[in-house]
């Protein structure tokens, strides 16, 4: 099964403008510019940010989902922008399949990805469009390459948990990336952003690199944001994807 759909994945019909993202330091985006943004809902409410990487198939965080794994209480929006409103070009789909990874821990957040198959395959058009994954294992963005990370999450960080915290030195593995402004923090995700996207371009299309998995308080000085890497776990991906 292939994991987006031919050339065109990440592609988006409607160009992003910039400064862009509803995060920590961010602004409103334009509205289908991120067209592989997916809103995870469980029973009715928000849970989480998602990736659509094929039209049957949404990348998470696996900290989203570690509570519940059965699929009947979970849905996914596509073609959304408004978080409290209901949008002409939305698609709401049903979850038939949860499956995050095998070898997912808390302590630490490690190997941080689930993958959601749902249950009819979303109708793609301009305002719903999947993501390019990385070309292979390793496939990495090069340090200081201009990325980009959506969601609807939290727009004002609160640092009560940082204050006295280590710095990440020693807590991330090969199965994390880090991303923001080491020195002067003010670009951020934080709490309603997990499992969504860290995308970076190159030549027009966009690649997820990272699934939006921690971090310490929200935009602080010398504490990026940590992602799940998905080039450490594309062969989980694909392996996922073809056998179920």
């Amino acid at each position: 099964m292939a994991a987006t759909v031919g050339s065109k994945c990440g592609v988006p019909a409607i160009q992003p403008t910039f400064p862009v993202a509803r995060i920590v330091g961010g602004n409103a985006a334009r509205p289908g510019s991120w067209p592989w943004q997916a809103y995870l809902l469980r029973y009715g409410s928000f849970q989480c940010g998602g990736n659509l990487i094929h039209p049957l198939w949404v990348l998470t965080a696996a900290h989203c989902v570690e509570y519940d794994l059965s699929p009947g209480g979970y849905n996914v929006i596509l073609g959304k922008y408004h978080k409290y409103i209901t949008d002409p070009t939305e698609q709401r789909l049903a979850v038939s399949q949860i499956i995050s990874h095998g070898e997912y821990s808390t302590h630490p957040t490690n190997k941080d990805l689930a993958l959601l198959k749902l249950a009819q395959p979303v109708t793609l058009n301009q305002y719903v469009w999947p993501v390019c994954l990385v070309s292979g294992p390793g496939d990495d963005p090069p340090e200081g390459t201009r990325c980009v990370i959506t969601g609807w999450g939290t727009t004002q960080g609160y640092n009560d948990k940082c204050d006295n915290a280590p710095l990440l030195a020693g807590k991330i593995t090969e199965f994390m990336m880090c991303a923001g402004y080491y020195d002067s923090g003010g670009h951020d995700t934080c709490s309603g952003d997990s499992g969504g996207p860290l995308v970076c371009s190159a030549g027009g299309r966009w690649t997820l690199y990272g699934v939006t998995s921690w971090g310490e308080g929200c935009a602080q000085p010398t504490y990026p944001g940590v992602y799940a890497r998905v080039s450490s776990m594309l062969d989980w991906i694909h392996q996922t994807m073809d056998n179920n």
